[in-house]
């Protein structure tokens, strides 16, 4: 149960990443006219956005390797 617990909160991150990266790059490629002030503060969302990506991303290589450091059966070639 905590396996599959762990993974839909993942899901629910990734999709938020998502969501929030869309949004980023929506508003970089409007026709919107920002002063420096928020050109600023939307450089550092698009910051976060990336990072929080990344951080679920190494959530997600994490789990897949915790889940292969169990010893593998030896599988026959041929």
């Amino acid at each position: 149960m905590s396996h599959h617990k762990n993974t839909i909160e993942l899901r629910e991150k990734i999709e938020e990443c998502g969501h929030s990266l869309s949004l980023f790059i929506d508003l970089c490629t409007a026709d919107v006219h920002l002063n420096q002030r928020s050109k600023l503060a939307l450089s550092e969302y698009g910051k976060n956005c990336m990072e929080a990506f990344e951080d679920a991303e190494n959530l997600l290589r994490s789990q897949n390797e915790a889940q292969t450091d169990a010893p593998q059966p030896l599988r026959r070639t041929a």
